[in-house]
């Protein structure tokens, strides 16, 4: 020690601190104190396994502090700050913008509705008085570790009342949880596929608050998003009717303070060995309780007679799903004994040798399914035969219309006394589901259908969601249609979609059941379905982000024989693969695709081929390939009179032509793609034509025309619905709003840019976002979120092997550390971004790469070597003709002068 002050390393201001009001925000501060930290010492960063092994926290939960997903708290908070070399007086400030941060998010909380989810408490409940009294003393315990409790019946047994005991347990405490209370049927069970913990994951981020176009894309992102939002919460999780432990694991929230019910038929020993579950096996009611709940369920004659309601209990196996089917149907028959209605079930000799098989309780269930069943008008009963083949979980008239060829009236009346005989129930808006055992027994009873009648139920019902979804896609993107692909002309009851909202509601809603059709049409060979569903539905897919569904249904088309269906899902594919950053397999998808449309000799094929290559070629920064396949699918496209197509490729040259620094090149042809699709009436490629014709204007310097451009666009992505459209029109608008110095303005716009992209992909994007943030931060003179944004856009760059975004985000990266007085390591970045740019033959990269790296010396005193980067950043500004130029040789001028009086460094 000297006793000398040392120069305090730059970091975060008392000001930045007192900015604070979100948590990334406070993550930003953090990571800037550890940046600091690291300079001050003359040493790297320390990591976050070191911050945890000093501060005696786990890895995970530093990491979530430092990248924002977790807000810490007060007592973390200071240990942390503290590591990180955090004054005083900055400790004060961190803990009150923390303090601040929290009141922020409670406020919100309080405007939005805690979610009360839980279904109607169940009726008649008897019985489980010990089970209850445990699942109280589990919620009375300490609350350190999370509190999951687990419900397993016992051998697998269906129908023993988990769901009903979850759900009387979680109604006697829900006001125990003030901040909501979650349930979902997982599904594990059933003939279909189980739920996805994406699916879950998603419907709770809903439930609690989050914009359905903001929810994120990958499982891990979903999963930190719902842990963040439950973070200093108290809320009951019902997690019903789970598989396995990977199904639920996901959904168990890291905050004490929340509680996760789990029901299931499997033991899932690996949430207990794991996750310190505790496990609770449900055994049949005892015989009393069976006996009583008949009682309660039943009018007055099983009190009158009780040794009647005992064998009537043993005969349900004591099962109280089976119980409760057998009491509504007593309750059906109210002239009869009790006794008279035991023995006909004891005759009905079909199913009581299934019953008895084994002393297996299991099959009561499907011999009171069978009572029920047996009760049904004819029709009625084929009706629920007939749901036992629908591939999807739930059905609305319409779709029992289609399955049994009748009229929407008598449709309607199938399904009302399926309801009233409960072995369907109602769901929202007029649609029907079922309990996955009475889903199971349907498609058992399904198999009594002649193979022709169910082969002829499915066809129709294939060729009804064919033809609705013909519809609905002429409504949402009447000029994206494939006319190759036909919708059957077989008509009968259809829903009434009269706009794009109505046509995108139904898209809605059933999404799922149309995955799972095209799914079980691949399954069955009938490749020429499964084929025109995938590519019916791929631009809602594409537009809603929904690529895990897209390419579920094409790579289900693509197991077609047939070469010209096989090219159009390739040619799909590729695009859901490039949407995902995947550009090595979208370039082998689209190359396939056009070797089949030479095959074949589909021109028109061979355009899109092209085209698609060309996007890619030019994502990957390979300039050359894509003017070939670009210029070669304009060509046929014009022979072809295709004014889609050429609008399509004039706009992916107009894209090159920016890139290359031709910028009047650049503005003829987004000039050229909006007169056609201004005359085809085709708003979506209007936004789009906008978009690129603005980012050229805020090149040329015209940025009123570029300010009204992306208005314009971002107008059309609302009226459209399109999610991507809308962020592109977003970003783009901050960054002329920033131009313009209208900072508050672009700050909104650019950060909401950034979310979107952030929750619907692709990375490219988000990037791209990130990139355009940075500079916008940096011109508010917030240097650190300006250094974290552009760091971040860079990283992306190299995940997706983009050299454009690359070089972009190394020079902007550069200025914002030399605004953070960081010359040395803004020098880095901008010799960088020469080297990207000149390989890529992106001028204006170069000429901003030349410029910076000028700046950057001139801070540093290596004169010399700022005049000749600035020099060669002047040629190149002057060969573009755009604004930099004027500012250059002024700036030349001054330095000129600057120079001459003091001795060079460098």
């Amino acid at each position: 020690m000297t006793g000398e002050a040392e120069p305090e390393a730059p970091g975060p201001t008392l000001a930045d601190v007192r900015r604070v009001e979100t948590l990334p925000e406070l993550a930003a501060v953090l990571r800037q104190l550890r940046r600091r930290h690291a300079r001050r010492n003359n040493d790297s960063e320390l990591t976050v396994r070191e911050l945890a092994a000093r501060s005696g926290y786990a890895y995970g939960t530093i990491s979530e502090y430092l990248s924002g997903k977790a807000l810490a708290p007060t007592d973390r908070l200071d240990v942390l700050v503290r590591l990180l070399g955090a004054t005083t007086t900055e400790q004060g400030a961190l803990a009150t913008a923390r303090d601040r941060v929290e009141e922020r998010r409670r406020g919100a909380r309080d405007r939005d509705p805690a979610p009360r989810e839980l279904p109607p408490d169940v009726s008649g409940f008897t019985g489980r008085a010990e089970q209850l009294a445990v699942l109280d003393q589990l919620l009375e315990q300490p609350r350190e570790a999370l509190g999951v409790c687990l419900i397993s019946a016992v051998a697998g047994t269906a129908g023993v009342g988990k769901t009903a005991l979850a759900v009387r347990w979680a109604h006697r405490v829900s006001d125990r949880f003030p901040d909501g209370c979650l349930f979902i049927d997982l599904q594990g069970f059933g003939p279909g596929r189980p739920g996805s913990p994406a699916d879950a994951l998603a419907r709770f981020l809903r439930s609690l608050g989050v914009d359905g176009r903001r929810i994120p894309g990958g499982e891990p992102e979903l999963a930190a998003r719902y842990r963040t939002l439950l973070a200093g919460r108290r809320v009951l999780v019902v997690l019903d009717n789970a598989r396995s432990a990977d199904q639920v694991r996901l959904l168990l929230p890291a905050e004490p303070g929340c509680f996760v019910l789990i029901t299931s038929r499997n033991a899932l020993a690996g949430l207990v060995a794991r996750h310190g579950a505790r496990r609770m096996e449900l055994d049949l009611l005892p015989r009393h309780d069976a006996v009583d709940l008949i009682g309660t369920l039943v009018d007055g004659r099983a009190a009158a007679e009780p040794e009647a309601a005992a064998v009537l209990a043993e005969r349900c196996a004591r099962l109280p799903l089976a119980l409760r089917l057998a009491a509504d149907l007593v309750n059906r028959r109210p002239g009869t004994r009790l006794a008279e209605l035991t023995a006909e079930l004891a005759d009905a000799r079909r199913r009581l040798d299934r019953f008895d098989a084994g002393g297996d309780p299991g099959t009561a269930v499907r011999f009171v399914f069978c009572w029920s069943y047996q009760n049904l008008r004819p029709d009625t009963a084929r009706a629920f035969r007939l749901i036992g083949l629908c591939p999807g979980r739930d059905l609305d008239e319409h779709t029992m219309a289609a399955l049994a060829d009748v009229d929407l009236a008598a449709a309607q009346l199938m399904l009302r006394d399926l309801a009233d005989a409960h072995l369907i129930h109602p769901l929202r808006r007029g649609r029907y589901g079922a309990h996955d055992l009475l889903r199971a027994y349907a498609a058992e009873r399904a198999a009594e259908e002649p193979p022709a009648a169910r082969d002829a139920a499915l066809r129709r019902l294939l060729d009804h969601q064919l033809r609705v979804c013909s519809m609905a896609m002429d409504l949402i993107a009447p000029h994206e249609r494939d006319q190759s692909v036909r919708a059957p002309d077989r008509g009968g009851p259809a829903p009434e979609l009269t706009d794009q909202r109505s046509a995108i509601a139904w898209l809605d809603a059933e999404r799922g059941n149309l995955v799972a059709a095209g799914v079980r049409a691949a399954g069955r060979g009938w490749h020429g379905h499964a084929t025109r569903l995938a590519t019916l539905l791929f631009e809602y897919l594409d537009a809603g982000a929904h690529h895990r569904d897209a390419e579920t249904l094409l790579n289900c088309a693509l197991r077609s024989t047939d070469l010209a269906d096989r090219c159009r899902v390739l040619a799909r594919l590729g695009a859901v693969r490039w949407r995902q950053g995947r550009c090595s397999e979208a370039l082998d998808c689209h190359r396939r695709s056009l070797d089949l449309a030479c095959e074949i000799g589909d021109r028109a094929a061979q355009a899109r081929a092209l085209a698609s290559l060309g996007v890619v070629h030019a994502q990957l920064g390979r300039v050359d390939e894509a003017l070939d396949c670009d210029q070669q699918a304009l060509d046929l496209f014009r022979a072809l009179g295709d004014h889609v197509g050429q609008a399509r490729v004039l706009g992916n040259l107009g894209n090159l032509q920016e890139r290359a620094g031709r910028y009047p090149e650049a503005v003829d042809c987004a000039q050229r793609v909006l007169r056609i699709v201004r005359e085809l009436g085709h708003r979506v490629y209007e936004g789009f034509a906008l978009g690129n014709l603005g980012r050229v204007y805020e090149r040329l310097g015209r940025l009123s025309e570029a300010l009204e451009c992306h208005r314009r666009a971002h107008r059309i992505a609302g009226q459209t619905g399109y999610h991507s459209s809308e962020a592109h029109a977003l970003g783009n608008l901050g960054r002329a709003l920033e131009r313009l110095g209208r900072l508050s303005e672009a700050l909104v716009h650019g950060q909401r840019a950034v979310a979107i992209f952030q929750e619907i992909g692709p990375r490219g994007y988000e990037g791209k976002a990130l990139s355009d943030l940075c500079v916008t931060f940096r011109s508010a003179e917030r240097w650190a979120e300006a250094v974290d944004c552009g760091e971040q856009a860079l990283a992306i760059a190299g995940e997706t092997n983009d050299d454009y975004l690359a070089a972009e985000a190394l020079n902007r990266l550069g200025e914002a550390l030399r605004c953070a007085d960081e010359p040395a390591a803004a020098l880095a970045r901008h010799q960088r971004a020469i080297a990207t740019a000149r390989r890529i033959g992106d001028r204006y990269e170069q000429a901003r790469a030349h410029d910076g790296a000028a700046r950057a010396l001139a801070v540093t005193g290596g004169h010399i070597a700022a005049r000749v980067h600035q020099r060669r950043a002047l040629l190149l500004y002057s060969a573009l003709g755009v604004p930099e130029v004027v500012e250059m040789r002024s700036q030349l001028a001054q330095d000129s002068e600057a120079s001459a009086r003091q001795p060079d460094r460098a």
